[in-house]
């Protein structure tokens, strides 16, 4: 990757990880609506990120 990439690649992860860790509830889920990640703020759901099922 060229430095340009790799910096815009740092700053898309650093802007999904501020969105995901915000205060509203997110869980990601794959096309079989298993789920994949919990924020620690999806606990309004019911869910936390320990209780997620990660499928790999």
């Amino acid at each position: 990757m060229m430095p340009s990439e790799i910096e815009r690649c740092d700053q898309e992860l650093l802007v999904a990880t501020v969105a995901f860790e915000s205060q509203e509830g997110i869980l990601v889920t794959n096309a079989n609506q298993v789920i994949l990640r919990a924020n620690s703020s999806s606990q309004v759901t019911g869910y936390s990120a320990k209780r997620a099922d990660i499928a790999m």
